[in-house]
């Protein structure tokens, strides 16, 4: 394993998880990312999930958005016998994992995989080598490369569901998605790539050794996609 801690959080969701996620995020129950938006599709928290059972998920959110999640969530918990619990886990980016290597929790990612261990672990990844793989991976994290953006912005298609019943924001979502298409993504780019009025908005800015520039993440318009 080849580790890097997230500044996230972990949360316990239970009882009725998956009806609580069926009705209040982007996703459907069984799958292992997901938002909750409000109702003009703004990203209230992405969420990375670890589904227990069907009465119990943790939920993986940046630790910038939790007070918010909870906030938003308040009225729905009210509404169900649901609760949002903080557990004391740590949760750490594994750039290089290996199936023999399994402990804690393992989330599977387009590039590596989220781990999670109650206990805290050793980080053998720096952080401009980690920046580095998620700018080459186009992995952008919320709290550093994003706040709260319309969730189709992100050009993130894990994130959304659009088979699956109604849930708080689906009509924007449908809309945007069938009718029109964002006007911005979150992209990946060199800063020669970048339009100039951009370059100072790159986020998770890093310095790429086989491009000889740097990189990061920005938000373009539509017309301007690399």
């Amino acid at each position: 394993m080849k580790l890097r801690r997230l500044n996230a959080v972990c949360l316990l969701l239970k009882p009725g998880a998956d009806k609580f996620i069926q009705a209040y995020t982007t996703q459907t129950p069984l799958a292992s990312r997901g938002a909750f938006i409000d109702t003009k599709g703004k990203a209230v928290a992405v969420y990375d999930r670890v589904r227990l059972d069907a009465d119990s998920s943790v939920l993986v959110v940046a630790a910038s958005v939790r007070d918010r999640l909870k906030a938003h969530l308040k009225g729905f918990l009210f509404l169900t016998d649901a609760t949002l619990t903080d557990l004391p886990h740590s949760v750490y980016w594994d750039i290089e994992p290996s199936p023999a290597e399994m402990d804690g929790w393992s989330i599977a990612r387009s590039a590596g995989a989220l781990r999670i261990f109650r206990e805290p672990a050793a980080e053998t990844v720096g952080e401009d080598a980690f920046r580095l793989f998620r700018v080459l991976n186009g992995l952008a994290l919320q709290g550093e490369d994003y706040d709260d953006p319309m969730l189709l912005n992100l050009g993130d298609e894990e994130l959304v569901s659009f088979t699956k019943g109604c849930y708080l924001g689906q009509e924007i979502m449908a809309r945007v998605h069938y009718r029109s298409r964002p006007p911005l993504r979150l992209t990946a780019v060199r800063e020669s790539e970048c339009p100039a009025e951009l370059r100072d908005r790159l986020t998770s800015r890093v310095k790429d050794p086989g491009a000889g520039e740097d990189r990061g993440f920005v938000f373009l318009p539509a017309q301007a996609r690399v």
